[in-house]
């Protein structure tokens, strides 16, 4: 008969398992079992199930988490339970498997079934969680993940347990012994592996860069990649004391268990997923038997066994822990009334906590996201809830019904097409519209990612980083889909600077087709795209992103897209007719807009109301209760004119009392009543940008002032803080704050942070040349321009100097760094030279360091043509220096663009005697270079060196070609791969791989746009006669055809869709397409 206690409060020891195994082998090592205590009545918000018993002089209770779950929160779920229902437990232990970190010649010789026990070690306390830190300026990453450390009584229980270890023999292999005799289905190897020892010749340790082959063993690995390590004599597990390592993350690659030790610190022995989420609430003591060596090559094998060790080596440490020191220490429920409100709702309803705890879950970024997020380079400010976007409105209740319903709707139709674009003139609310869009799928968790256009912005005005931004994104919302994307950047290390197709291929498309239809894949996601208007890309490169994106559909995902009704988008869509759903924006019925403006203008007059009667303290300053009235706001919708950009800059404007009272700057916005029937921008921002001029004594000086701050905020690349733009113009601090305070209804100005255009319109309205002479506020964007030029090099001669961030390692890669007129012309021209005489290879050394210094030979290129056009001061010594300038740099920007203190060394030294650049910057060369190399006089024919490694990877060329605009350079390689090179940097654009066969030739098309391979058919292999030749594709003259040719056939191709249109038999090659597409053979 089992033993049967009083009372649960004399349970004093808690030990949780996570397996069904582990729990098995606790079970195992109780000396007594117990039924269940009189008082215990399970908690209707307990979801746990226990075993009680004894063990020495210790009662035991003993539980497992829920099955199918692991993890940091269900962890903490189950101990917040236990201590809760038993609450005069004063320790746990948390007891189960484990995957190493063997590293034999270090000292830590670790083999499958031996035991990790979490100790201190003076930096942290045992457990370490490796997923949680932050990512420094310099790229590498700070730890934050450190835990508390395990029970006094247990930390002083270690030391004597170890000292006995030179004295006697362990217990271990006793107790082991007696639990097969006790239990003798546990020493049997039935169906599954028993809790014994599985033998050495199964305990295999492998090379860290060498992955798993074959099935469930490793019988097909080679055996030449093992890890030699002494032989054992006995089976006996030893014991290893150390840090082990928590996380949310299955760790099964040698590759992320060696990054994740090296930011642990190096120390440590053992990776699992659950301690993280006990240490801090519930004291205990962590103790793993190693299962595996937390890689590819993981197994089931070795887990009940090494359960057991890992249990027997609890109950021999129990031994050591005497119940009397027990009554010293306070109860665990005691230490946990600290924890948060996010457990207790988990706990007060059962029926919710697998969504919950799968809630929290997801937002711990795993290891793969992180690495995804860090690696990548993305737009900042481009999602919808980004600090530059989350303060903007989206639609409110009751306005833009019909329109929402219909744009959800096709979200949830898997049958409906894979693009919706919401076609709209400016100022109609389709940014508004994108965000409440994207703010509902995010609250349904559906959002894959959003990313906003904006023209004011560098960043956010090209397509450069658009589909990095959304992989990104999509990774940070998917663990799974995170891997696969960290494959493909660990594929191609360069995959930023790659073309739109190849990143949109490897980051998005691939990875999404990898996700296994059992995981988490992401069905029904959602992207979002605001702007496209605002993306300053050509027409066939928006034609391009749109047909990529169609493509998404197949992997469960679809893509809302919002723009203006311009001439280049609308030619872009028709590309990819059939293809999208579209809404007309402008098109609405004018009913259904006036009454959204109605209702619009009610709330936030409503809302500037209530807040300035709050704060007015005199009655008779208060406004009226009806105010503003009906027939006003109805004044104010006809003035609107369907444009919602005019109602939301009007309620700014009568919100803002820097100028007056709500009733006085409404007064304002409707004397130009009149105005909105000419120019509905003018009635819009006038009654703004008049609040300037609070007297006509100082209008001029005004006026000026106002085109040097806002004409430099209009033609930033990159917008500035109010600080750093009064450092660029040259005026104090708090003149600009004042300036700008007037404007708040037209700009977002927050402390700290850039100053924004809150509207595209705003800029149009001042910079359009038909503007000029209608109102003073007209910016000339030349002579904006002209000013920010001069302050931008004022600005680097201030700052630029060799080592400018003080790396001293001339090998450091950037990666790893802490993250008009002519008359008007000329003198910018002659700047711009005096400014690269003195710092141009500081300026190369800048952009290097930003990951950015191929663009600085487009930037030459550009100074060149410009010089060629206009005349300077400085003549044909401006030539011949950007000459030279353009060949330093396409010399050596292989090594700049990775180590840029190597401009300083290898650039400088290997250059030509005559160098321009060579003679200007020599005296940078560090003085302890006595003896530099011979060099050529002058630089030679040779303008671009495109070099690679002639290895397995590239294989020898087998041809060369350039594209017809000569952009490009195509090479043919053995390795069945075509590579696609940038003719101006000899960068590499694209790998072009697939075929199975050799490729025989290559063509490109005469837009320069797309490129033709051909391989050799194993059919044709196969005829003697015909030689095995495929004669050259040659495309259509307009690109949309494609033909290649055996000895026997034409194959005829459509571009678009790469599928073959057409064979024709009995032809002869080559073959040419006639302009007709008619194909001819001859």
């Amino acid at each position: 008969m089992k033993t049967r206690l009083k009372s649960r409060k004399l349970y004093t020891v808690g030990w949780i398992a996570v397996l069904d195994f582990e729990r098995t082998a606790a079970m195992a090592m109780l000396d007594d079992r117990h039924d269940a205590p009189e008082d215990f009545c399970l908690r209707q918000t307990d979801s746990n199930s226990y075993t009680w018993g004894r063990i020495g002089e210790h009662n035991i209770v003993i539980t497992s988490l829920p099955a199918g779950m692991k993890g940091l929160v269900p962890a903490a779920v189950v101990a917040s339970n236990m201590v809760f229902s038993f609450p005069k437990i004063k320790f746990g232990l948390c007891v189960g498997v484990g995957g190493a970190l063997a590293r034999p010649g270090s000292g830590h010789d670790i083999r499958l079934g031996d035991v990790v026990v979490s100790q201190p070690d003076g930096e942290s306390g045992g457990v370490i969680q490796y997923d949680s830190g932050k990512a420094n300026p310099n790229q590498s990453w700070e730890h934050t993940g450190h835990l508390n450390k395990p029970p006094g009584v247990l930390l002083s229980a270690l030391p004597s347990l170890k000292a006995e270890g030179p004295l006697s023999e362990s217990i271990v292999p006793d107790l082991l012994e007696i639990m097969w005799t006790t239990y003798p289905k546990m020493a049997k190897n039935d169906e599954k592996s028993g809790f014994v020892h599985q033998g050495f010749e199964n305990d295999r340790l492998f090379d860290s860069t060498y992955n798993h082959v074959g099935g469930r063993n490793c019988e097909q690995c080679d055996e030449d990649s093992q890890v030699i390590r002494k032989d054992r004599k006995s089976t006996d597990p030893k014991i290893h004391y150390g840090v082990i390592a928590s996380g949310n993350t299955l760790v099964r690659d040698a590759v992320a268990r060696e990054k994740i030790a090296a930011i642990s610190g190096g120390q440590c022995l053992c990776f699992e997923m659950e301690a993280a989420g006990l240490m801090n609430d519930f004291p205990c003591l962590v103790i793993r038997g190693i299962s595996d060596y937390a890689d590819s090559h993981k197994n089931d094998r070795w887990q009940r066994y090494a359960a057991a060790t890992a249990a027997v080596y609890a109950k021999e440490l129990l031994g050591f822990v005497h119940a009397r020191s027990l009554t010293k220490i306070p109860d665990v429920v005691e230490v946990i009334k600290s924890i948060s409100e996010d457990l207790r709702i988990i706990r007060d309803d059962t029926s919710s906590m697998k969504e919950q705890v799968r809630s929290v879950k997801d937002t711990l970024l795993s290891m793969d996201q992180k690495a995804v997020i860090d690696r990548l380079q993305t737009v900042t400010g481009a999602s919808f809830d980004s600090s530059a976007e989350g303060e903007n409105p989206t639609c409110l209740p009751d306005t833009r019904v019909a329109l929402l319903d219909k744009i959800m709707k096709w979200t949830q139709e898997p049958t409906a097409e894979p693009i919706f674009w919401l076609d709209g003139m400016a100022g109609t609310g389709k940014s508004t519209i994108s965000r409440t869009i994207a703010q509902r799928l995010d609250n349904e968790c559906r959002l894959g990612a959003s990313f906003f256009f904006k023209r004011s912005e560098a960043d956010r005005r090209t397509s450069a980083r658009l589909f990095t931004t959304i992989a990104s994104q999509l990774a940070a919302k998917n663990p799974a889909l995170a891997t696969h994307i960290k494959h493909a950047i660990d594929a191609d290390t360069n995959i930023d600077d790659k073309r739109l197709d190849e990143q949109f291929e490897n980051l998005i498309l691939g990875p999404l087709s990898k996700m296994p239809l059992s995981s988490e894949t992401p069905k029904s996601l959602i992207l979002v795209i605001d702007a496209l208007d605002e993306c300053e890309a050509e027409i066939k490169q928006v034609e391009s992103i749109l047909r990529n994106l169609c493509r998404v559909k197949k992997e469960g995902l679809k893509v809302f897209i919002t723009s203006r009704p311009e001439h280049g988008i609308r030619l872009s869509f028709g590309g990819i007719e059939g293809s999208y759903e579209s809404e007309i924006l402008h098109e609405t019925a004018d009913n259904i807009i006036e009454s959204d403006l109605s209702v619009f203008i009610k709330h936030e007059l409503l809302d500037i109301h209530s807040k300035y009667n709050r704060s007015s303290s005199y009655n008779n300053e208060k406004l009226p209760g009806d105010w503003p009235g009906e027939p006003t706001i109805q004044c104010l919708v006809k003035m609107s004119k369907s444009l919602f950009i005019f109602a939301a800059t009007v309620c700014r404007f009568v919100a803002d009392w820097r100028c007056g009272g709500p009733d006085e700057q409404l007064r304002r916005v409707l004397e130009y009543r009149s105005m909105s029937e000419e120019s509905q921008l003018a009635a819009t921002y006038l009654p703004v940008l008049d609040n300037l001029f609070a007297t006509k004594r100082q209008r001029d000086q005004i006026l000026e002032l106002f085109r040097l701050v806002v004409g430099t905020i209009v033609v930033l690349e990159i917008p500035l803080p109010t600080e750093s733009l009064a450092n660029m113009i040259l005026r104090p601090t708090n003149i600009v704050n004042d300036h700008l305070g007037y404007l708040h209804s037209v700009l977002s100005i927050r402390d700290g942070s850039p100053v924004r255009l809150l509207h595209l319109s705003f800029c149009d309205f001042l910079t359009d040349p038909g503007q000029d002479g209608h109102h003073d506020f007209w910016i000339n964007k030349t002579e904006a321009h002209g000013k920010t030029l001069d302050g931008c090099l004022r600005t680097l001669k201030g700052f630029l100097r060799v080592d400018m961030c003080n790396l001293r390692d001339r090998d450091m890669e950037h990666t790893t760094i802490d993250n008009g007129s002519t008359d008007e012309y000329i003198p910018m021209l002659d700047a711009v030279y005096s400014f690269l005489q003195m710092h141009f290879l500081h300026w190369v050394e800048a952009l290097s360091l930003m990951g950015r210094a191929d663009k600085s030979v487009g930037m030459l290129k550009t100074l060149q043509i410009s010089r060629y056009r206009i005349e300077t001061k400085s003549g044909d010594e401006f030539i011949s220096f950007l000459n030279d300038a353009s060949q330093f740099l396409r010399a050596s920007m292989s090594i700049i663009r990775t180590a840029p203190l190597q401009l300083y060394y290898s650039a400088l030294l290997f250059a030509p005697r005559n160098s321009i650049i060579r003679k200007l910057f020599w005296g940078e060369l560090p003085s302890r270079i006595s003896h530099p190399p011979k060099t050529a006089d002058t630089w030679g024919n040779v303008i671009q060196a495109v070099k690679f490694n002639g290895d397995r990877e590239w294989g020898d060329i087998k041809d060369v070609m350039f594209s017809p605009d000569s952009k490009l350079i195509a090479t043919c390689h053995c390795n069945r791969s075509v590579y696609l090179w940038d003719a101006g940097t000899g960068v590499q654009l694209v790998k072009i791989k697939g075929h199975s066969h050799a490729i025989t030739s290559m063509s490109f098309s005469a837009n320069s746009e797309l490129i033709a391979t051909s391989a050799l058919p194993e059919t044709v292999i196969r005829v003697p006669e015909a030689g095995g030749v495929l004669s050259l594709p040659v495309f259509s003259g307009d690109s949309t055809l494609v033909a290649s040719a055996d000895l026997q056939s034409v194959f005829i191709w459509c571009t678009r869709t790469g599928a073959r249109l057409q064979t024709l038999e009995g032809a002869t090659v080559p073959v040419t397409i006639s302009p007709s597409h008619l194909t001819q053979v001859w």
